[in-house]
């Protein structure tokens, strides 16, 4: 499809959330299996559950829209799957794994922020208001996710794998 106008470019961007979002959905089974901490198991599961309604949300745009969601593959979605692979298989203390884990998972909201937000404001420019406001949910809880990764890295998981560090000899 040839970009020549910001409709053509907002499906596009839409096709590449629904891929992103997808490929998410498929990473964040392998990061609860590989997750020791509780609380963080229990932020991905939830995690998870917003990404299925985000895929749910952007399936009603599509519908709305008359389009199908095909067409478009994330590379930078794909690209951060593949870290979770390479995190999980490395020989890493638990602790030390979970903080990977939210780092890659951090990456991974963000790059779902930088292109809702994206998609968002274009499905505003060119007047879809429902579709703005699908696109603004996802982006909230989006948000909301990374937020609750950062604050229970900071105040529990990377405080573990930095006394895990500590009391391995060197």
């Amino acid at each position: 499809m040839k970009l020549k106008s910001l409709e053509r470019l907002f499906l596009h961007e839409l096709r590449h959330l629904h891929s992103a979002a997808m490929q998410h959905s498929r990473a964040l089974p392998r990061m609860i299996k590989a997750a020791d901490h509780s609380d963080l198991k229990d932020a991905f599961e939830e995690q998870l559950d917003q990404v299925r309604a985000q895929i749910g949300r952007l399936d009603e745009v599509f519908a709305g829209l008359d389009k199908s969601p095909e067409g478009d593959e994330s590379l930078g979605m794909k690209g951060l799957a593949e870290e979770v692979e390479h995190l999980v298989e490395k020989d890493a203390d638990q602790s030390v794994r979970d903080a990977g884990l939210i780092g890659t998972a951090q990456r991974m909201a963000h790059h779902a922020i930088a292109s809702y937000g994206t998609a968002r404001t274009h499905a505003r420019l060119l007047g879809h208001e429902t579709e703005h406001a699908h696109l603004s949910a996802s982006l909230a809880e989006t948000r909301a996710a990374d937020e609750k990764l950062t604050q229970l890295a900071e105040s529990a998981v990377n405080l573990d794998a930095a006394a895990a560090s500590e009391s391995r000899p060197r």
